[in-house]
């Protein structure tokens, strides 16, 4: 904050006291007798700024009005960074007083901000970046002994950064205060669920026996209940399955040696499926399949062995069906080197060489044709020598000649060509007419596809061919041995009813039972819950209290941990103020250094300050650290300047106000000639933000570099610049 004007109505001594263009840099030098008026400008700069002065507090603001007048007034301007404010503040003999805060826009225009004491001060306070007690320990020294600043003093704090962790620290323990008392009556609470528990007990062990009945009744039912569902699903199903087995048993004894591989798989896939779905419904009501559709399905298991052959010898012609394919152009070959030719590939080649020999044909017979006529409309119609008409007759028979043997030769090369491609489309009709073949075989009737198989031309082929002709296949190729076994499936299939019917009865005379047994239940069941809920009516339940201990037990233990973590916040907070009064220690002892080796000359090179701002100092004269109390008065005084300069450093830096003006009432008191010259000459370059430096003193300074001069005089109560 750098201050550009101060006015002042009966303030104190002044009647009048107007301060225009202050400069921003600099020292501004006042100087004057005893009761000249000189600590009245630095106390209308307080009352502005805050209400009040270091003497005078809000409850005794009439002292601050001259006497004999009934009100003062104090109006200032001062800017902090690039914005502008005047703030006008009036008091009256009854202590009232008036404040207004302006921020002004130009030479001409100023906002209102804020009125009245409590608004401006909030504004002030937020503008401003500090209190009046952090003002007074810092920017604003006061006419008086210079005091070693005392750590534990509330603006300090502030001004360090302490104040707000130890407020933090009275926060953490107000918390703390409040865990603990909750967690005292999260305690009772608990005593006094235990106390329920105890009581609870004794009906909660005849009430877990009747949930251990109930239980038990429950599963019997949920049994009782299963076992009803499978009888019922039996009960519904066994007769359309009996049926579905008889039905496919029927078709397979239908099918005579005429049926082919795919024919008689089908028949076999049938009859398999409905004799699965039988077998599903069978271990329900009996230890082992009935006999009938075990002898069923052994029958089946034989025709499939028998199938299963017939597959695994068709299955070898897949290699030869690949070639076939190869050759038929259906499938590309998985290696060139097997085939010498491909047919199909041949084919296509053949079909484009006839197409362009007769296209060549054709072009050379209509150039033979267009040079015979030309020839002859030329001799016909020109005039020519003997010997040229000769000439050109010679040449133009030796043309006709040229292409009647090209037209020749082409017609053989197409004649060659298509003889060849008919042999090709002949050889690819009978391959076609082998993979035709091949891929009927699972279709046409099976004693003919044995047969094939028989005569083909692989002979390891053959040769199972006739095996199984022989052996298995001789079965299902022969009436007589074919009807023998579908006589055997057949007869089995029809005794499948009554072989079930004794299952059957056995089902229903249990599914009697069994609704017998759920209607008893149902009334037991019924019976123990009526019991439970008197139970429940007469006593809190046990698992409810668990419940209600296991939760205050959480609160509990989530109050601890609340209490825990406060504890290690304000051993955290405790540490952080440590280290932030150590820092703060260490930066104005820095600072202090580098303004004492210029206001001692370098007597004095380097300063220690502790977080209890207690200062030793070095002396380059002794070369060691020297107490405080060893140094001269007229140094600890210096030292003691220094100190406060560097305090309002650490403010001015801490809250980033910028440039910020310092108002020093008489602080070179005590100090001999030199160290008020070396001091005075010091100023201005011990700091940049502390750009404007207000000093009081008796008398002007030699040698000093003053950016303004305001002499006072005791005599005259107007001060006008």
């Amino acid at each position: 904050m750098i201050i550009n004007s101060l006015q002042a109505k009966n303030f104190l001594k002044y009647e009048d006291l107007d301060l225009n263009k202050l400069p921003e840099n600099g020292i501004i030098g006042i100087t004057g007798g005893n009761e000249s008026g000189k600590t009245s400008i630095g106390e209308a700069i307080s009352f502005a700024l805050f209400g009040r002065t270091f003497a005078v507090d809000y409850d005794k603001l009439a002292r601050v009005i001259k006497w004999g007048e009934d009100s003062c007034f104090v109006s200032m301007v001062f800017q902090i960074a690039q914005n502008s404010y005047k703030i006008e503040r009036t008091a009256d003999k009854q202590g009232c007083c008036n404040v207004k805060l302006y921020r002004l826009m130009g030479e001409d225009h100023a906002e209102q901000i804020a009125d009245g004491n409590v608004p401006v001060a909030d504004s002030m306070a937020q503008i401003l970046g500090y209190s009046f007690a952090e003002f007074i320990e810092s920017y604003y020294l006061v006419q008086r002994d210079i005091p070693l600043p005392n750590a534990g003093a509330e603006a300090i704090k502030q001004i360090s950064g302490v104040a707000a962790y130890e407020m933090a620290i009275l926060e953490h323990h107000n918390q703390l205060d409040s865990y603990e008392n909750q967690k005292e009556q999260i305690e009772k609470q608990r005593f006094v669920l235990n106390q329920e528990r105890e009581l609870a007990l004794t009906f909660e062990e005849r009430l877990a026996q009747l949930e251990h009945d109930k239980k038990g009744l429950q599963d019997s039912i949920q049994a009782l209940q299963d076992r009803s569902q499978e009888l019922e699903k039996f009960l519904a199903s066994i007769d359309s399955f009996i049926e579905a087995v008889k039905k496919d048993a029927a078709n397979l004894a239908a099918a005579r040696t005429g049926s082919s591989y795919r024919q008689w798989l089908e028949l076999m896939q049938d009859l398999r499926m409905a004799i699965g779905d039988l077998e599903s419904l069978t271990p329900t009501f009996a230890d082992d399949i009935p006999p009938p559709v075990q002898l069923i399905l052994d029958r089946v298991i034989d025709f499939e062995e028998r199938l299963l052959e017939f597959e695994s010898i068709y299955e070898q012609l897949g290699a030869h069906r690949d070639e076939i394919g190869v050759m038929l152009g259906e499938i590309a070959p998985k290696t060139a080197g097997n085939y010498t030719v491909i047919p199909a590939q041949e084919k296509l080649k053949l079909e484009a060489e006839t197409q362009r020999n007769k296209v060549l044909r054709y072009f050379s017979t209509t150039i033979l044709t267009i040079l015979i006529v030309f020839s002859i409309i030329y001799l016909s119609t020109f005039e020519y020598e003997r010997s040229q008409g000769f000439t050109f007759a010679i040449l133009s028979g030796t043309t006709v000649l040229a292409l009647v043997y090209i037209v020749h030769k082409l017609k053989s090369s197409y004649d060659s060509a298509s003889a060849q491609l008919e042999m090709v489309k002949e050889k690819l009709k009978q391959i076609k007419k082998e993979a035709e073949e091949i891929d009927e075989l699972i279709n046409i009737p099976l004693a003919e596809a044995i047969e094939y198989l028989v005569e083909y031309k692989d002979k390891k082929i053959t040769q199972e061919a006739i095996q199984y002709k022989e052996g298995l296949g001789s079965t299902l190729t022969n009436e007589n041995e074919l009807s023998v076994l579908q006589r055997d499936i057949q007869r089995e299939a029809k005794v499948l009813s009554a072989e079930y019917n004794p299952l059957i009865a056995k089902a229903n005379e249990e599914q009697k039972e069994i609704t017998s047994q759920l209607v008893s239940s149902t009334k037991a069941l019924q019976t123990v819950e009526e019991k439970i809920g008197e139970m429940k009516n007469n006593a809190r339940m046990l698992e409810d209290i668990e419940q209600d201990i296991v939760n205050i037990e959480q609160k509990l233990a989530q109050q601890k941990q609340q209490i825990e973590d406060t504890q290690n916040l304000i051993e955290q907070a405790r540490q952080d103020a440590v280290n932030k009064s150590r820092a703060f220690s260490a930066g104005i002892a820095k600072w202090v250094t580098k303004a004492i080796r210029h206001l001692t000359a370098g007597k004095y090179s380097e300063v220690r300050i502790n977080e209890q701002l207690n200062v030793i100092v070095h002396s380059e004269q002794k070369g060691d650290f020297i107490e405080f109390d060893e140094i001269s008065s007229g140094t600890r005084r210096q030292i003691l300047l220094a100190l406060r300069i560097a305090i309002s450093q650490e403010l001015c830096e801490s809250r980033e106000n910028h440039k910020q003006m310092l108002f020093l009432d008489e602080p070179f008191a005590f100090f001999d000639k030199n160290r008020v010259t070396s001091s005075i000459k010091a100023l201005p370059d011990l700091s940049e933000e502390l750009s404007q430096v207000w000093v009081v003193n008796q008398e002007l300074v030699e040698g000093g570099d003053f950016a303004l001069h305001i002499e006072c005089d005791e005599s005259n109560q107007t001060l006008l610049l």
